[in-house]
């Protein structure tokens, strides 16, 4: 939930250092050696969406391309570096899908 609330995505499991496995598998009481690894994607797809709730983000992609689509023809007028209109596609879609939760 932190990596999320801190970079907006979910990590892959085989980049979660191995400091916090171990902490996670302490804090649950997990036996030594258990791995961070689903089963069913299904299961993996229900706890992201929990995190987002609790997190109180809404996950709706085509809204998302709506809002960027929207930002960088407008911004276009005035940027013409991919990067920038990107960026700012990025921001207007995080944030306005954070305001649309609340």
């Amino acid at each position: 939930m932190k990596s999320y609330q801190r970079t907006g995505c979910f990590p892959a499991l085989e980049d979660v250092p191995e400091q916090v496995v171990e902490f996670a598998r302490r804090q649950v009481e997990l036996p030594e050696g258990t791995l961070p690894l689903y089963q069913a994607e299904r299961t993996a797809k229900h706890h992201r969406g929990l995190v987002r709730k609790k997190v109180g983000v809404k996950y709706d992609q085509g809204e998302a391309r709506r809002i960027a689509e929207r930002s960088i023809r407008k911004e276009a007028e005035a940027k013409n570096r991919p990067a920038d209109l990107i960026n700012i596609a990025l921001e207007k879609a995080t944030y306005q899908e954070s305001e649309m939760s609340t």
